[in-house]
């Protein structure tokens, strides 16, 4: 009897255990870091990976300019670039690629630079410059940082670029990705802790009682 009232005792701690569950795990969930999730176009092809922009930074120099873009993951190829005039602008076009719009401010011979998504599979950079340049390198190292570099040009060479219109870098240069850390942990479940730890007591209370029934009956005093 008293087993089966201790069981009946453990049914009702859980039952009433349980309608706490989902806000427990609610306050869990909560707690955990939020990861951003990819900016992947509507039209985007399937099954592609995207590298994500998730930054843009212009680094003053003293000779042309620098631009870095943080990347979720090794861009799929070298950019391709093309010059415009008035105003003078250097576009350059990542394939495989996808972010949300992203702007930095002027420094040096910059304008300011801006990026945003041009088709299904596509960002473009808009560099806005103060004199001519042109995209002569890219590189990505082992953090996803890809850094475009521009040096500067004649008028005549720039109206030549002009002329020439969309080209490719030869080459990306690309140095091996470094580890990705471990994600959050999953949440705990609850009701299967819980669980356990009812079916623990239970047994403990029937060893209990087994080992009382199974004690020898005390010997009468004299």
């Amino acid at each position: 009897m008293a087993t089966s009232c201790h069981g009946m005792n453990n049914m009702q701690r859980s039952a009433r255990f349980s309608l706490y569950l989902p806000a427990l795990a609610g306050l869990m969930l909560a707690a955990l870091p939020v990861m951003a999730a990819p900016v992947v176009p509507e039209n985007a092809p399937e099954g592609v990976p995207f590298a994500v922009v998730t930054d843009l930074q212009l680094v003053p120099t003293v000779v042309g300019a620098r631009l870095r873009l943080g990347l979720s993951r090794p861009l799929a190829g070298p950019p391709s670039t093309f010059v415009l005039s008035d105003p003078l602008r250097v576009v350059v076009d990542l394939k495989g690629a996808s972010a949300r719009r992203l702007d930095t401010p002027a420094s040096g011979a910059v304008a300011g630079a801006r990026l945003s998504q041009f088709d299904g599979d596509t960002v473009r950079v808009v560099v806005d410059l103060l004199s001519p340049m042109r995209l002569v390198e890219a590189y990505q190292d082992s953090n996803q940082m890809l850094e475009l570099r521009f040096a500067p040009v004649t008028a005549a060479q720039f109206a030549a670029e002009t002329r020439r219109g969309r080209t490719a870098l030869g080459s990306l240069p690309q140095e091996a990705p470094l580890a990705v850390p471990p994600g959050p942990e999953p949440a705990p479940n609850l009701q299967a802790d819980s669980n356990r730890r009812l079916d623990e007591v239970e047994r403990a209370i029937a060893a209990a009682s087994a080992s009382i029934k199974a004690a020898p009956a005390p010997l009468p005093t004299p």
